[in-house]
């Protein structure tokens, strides 16, 4: 070896030194010393870099969970070996676990004084050539064939050193199993838009009792007929199952969907994934076109209104329907259903119009490109009842439902183009007289009934209600008869006071817009003196009360109209017993 590398050297030195340069022995020597130099520090580089100061690799550190094939869920038992292979103490020895956050440590196993509450085993001083075993009992909660990592650290002091070692060592968990058993049944095919069933079962397999599982349910469609009580924090004994049964609507698109069935529990305050059962649905669709209309160009739609519209469908697939019927259905709260029923011949389902082929017999020809058309008369109710809806509108939606021939008992439902009107607002003005309040508290002056001579005050009560729109250009009016004048007191619920027309003897008031689902209130006092010719009359308190606005969407103008107003008080008036003829 010694002989190769001289001759390496020697056939070197001559083939690139030797008669090429003038001092060639000189340099070569120079440069031989420069190569020791750079490999010299490029060992010592290695030897630091590599160089661990401490003893960590002698100590052995080791976790094992057994042989025996271990289930998410069950019991298991952690063990952790540990051996000093130096010529050293360990001093101060602690061994501390980073645990997954779906391990559950059961106590009764494993008391607190073995394993602390801060996750570590306290150790006696290990001696060189000491080894030793700690074991951890509980349950690993963990979705199968998801790695987990179980994390060891052993800490000490090394013989007479100061500083803290610490050891780590690592266990890797892929449980491929568990002890919980589900199950997801659904039909493999659907169309789109159909009502699809799906059964899931789960299975508590163990010896123990399992508390707080929820379960997620997942699909890109609607799912029905499930309660959130029946989805969160079941318990399950052993050998006990839970019975999940619900629904899913398909999408509109064709196309291959999943659902997915997530059990959860809430462990050491985390929710941990326990299962994720998944199965696909592959759905077909269908084409049929279908729309409703109104038929007379209507602005707006009114109370106590006849409407006038027609229906149309055709399927455009390629397969043959049957079973085939329309649902008509409409704003709740607008439509006389039972009398459009009546009048058109249909049947009730719900809320909603059913045409079937007893109706109309071309819904019982289900051939390919097959349609119909037909008119029929809808009937409003003589008040809506659209709650606080603002610009509300009459939606009229049909939709058609059937099923195909070579696929029976899986029916399919197909929305149609609906029909939109809005509606007119409603604007109604009631008013009367008071002396006293609802709640009695007097409101009035003077005499009841009136006498001749002295002053009687009312108080005269105008209320606007307004319902859907808002409405604009709001006007009141109300003429004051010869011996009724007005004080000036009032009070208004928006807008700018009342103001008297001398030259009238008008109370007017005026706002450039009331809002929709409101009550305006327009309250003033007026004042009359009765004379000998009124003993035994009434008296006018205000004439010709007049109220004009129109609807800020339909455009529809509105004129309210009153003729008198007297001064006969209201029974729920506690001044309407003393009565109101002149004395």
């Amino acid at each position: 070896m010694f002989k190769a590398i001289y001759n390496f050297f020697h056939n070197h030195y001559h083939t690139n030194y030797h008669l090429v340069y003038n001092h060639a022995k000189k340099l070569f020597v120079f440069d031989l010393f420069l190569l020791a130099t750079a490999i010299t520090m490029m060992g010592a580089s290695l030897f630091f870099f590599f160089w661990n100061p401490g003893i960590t690799d002698q100590i052995d550190l080791k976790i094992s969970l057994g042989s025996n094939r271990v289930k998410s869920g069950e019991l298991i038992k952690v063990t952790v070996d540990y051996k000093n292979r130096s010529k050293h103490y360990l001093r101060e020895p602690i061994l501390a676990l980073h645990l997954p956050t779906g391990f559950v440590v059961d106590r009764a196993l494993t008391p607190t004084n073995t394993f602390r509450s801060d996750s570590t085993f306290e150790l006696d001083e290990l001696r060189p050539g000491a080894s030793g075993q700690s074991e951890l009992y509980g349950r690993l909660w963990v979705a199968p064939k998801q790695d987990e990592k179980i994390t060891a650290f052993l800490a000490y002091l090394p013989g007479t050193n100061k500083n803290h070692e610490q050891k780590v060592g690592t266990f890797l968990v892929n449980l491929s199993d568990s002890i919980l058993k589900a199950s997801l049944e659904m039909p493999s095919t659907s169309f789109a838009n159909a009502t699809v069933p799906f059964t899931y079962k789960l299975i508590n397999t163990s010896d123990n009792k399992l508390e707080g599982l929820n379960f997620k349910i997942n699909f890109p469609g609607k799912i029905t007929g499930l309660n959130n009580v029946d989805l969160q924090n079941i318990t399950l004994v052993k050998n006990a199952e839970k019975l999940i049964v619900g629904a899913i609507i398909m999408p509109a698109k064709s196309g291959e969907y999943n659902l997915n069935v997530l059990a959860s529990a809430n462990i050491n305050n985390q929710s941990i994934q326990l299962l994720n059962n998944q199965t696909t649905i592959k759905s077909f669709s269908h084409n049929i076109s279908l729309s409703t209309k109104l038929k007379d160009n209507l602005l707006f739609a009114q109370p106590n209104q006849i409407l006038n519209a027609t229906i149309a469908w055709k399927n455009n697939g390629q397969n043959e329907l049957q079973n085939s019927f329309l649902h008509i259905g409409f704003t709740p709260g607008v439509v006389d259903i039972n009398t459009t029923a009546k009048e058109n011949g249909f049947k009730i389902d719900g809320n909603e119009l059913l045409v079937s082929a007893v109706e109309r017999t071309a819904l019982a020809n289900g051939q390919p490109q097959s349609d119909d058309q037909f008119d029929f008369k809808i009937y409003l109710l003589p008040t809506f009842n659209v709650g606080t809806i603002e610009n509300a509108i009459l939606e009229i939606k049909p939709t058609f439902v059937s099923e195909l021939k070579n696929n029976p008992g899986h029916p399919f439902s197909s929305a149609g183009v609906s029909a939109k009107i809005p509606l007119s607002t409603e604007l109604t003005m009631t008013s009367e007289a008071r002396y006293y309040s609802r709640e009695g508290d007097q409101l009035g002056r003077g005499p009841l009934p009136p006498q001749i001579g002295e002053t009687t005050k009312y108080w005269i009560f105008i209320r606007i209600n307004n319902t859907t729109n808002a409405v604009r250009d709001a006007v009141f009016s109300a003429v004051l008869p010869s011996g009724a004048s007005f004080t000036g007191k009032q009070s208004v619920s928006i807008g700018p006071a009342l103001t008297l027309n001398e030259n009238n003897n008008t109370v007017n008031w005026s706002f450039r817009e009331l809002p929709p689902n409101s009550q305006t209130g327009l309250y003033f006092e007026v004042a009359v003196t009765p004379a000998p010719d009124q003993i035994g009359k009434n008296i006018n308190l205000a004439n010709d009360i007049k109220f004009t606005a129109y609807d800020k969407t339909t455009n529809k103008t509105f004129v309210l109209n009153k003729a008198i107003i007297n001064n006969v008080l209201s029974s729920n008036d506690p001044g309407n017993t003393k009565g109101s003829a002149v004395r």
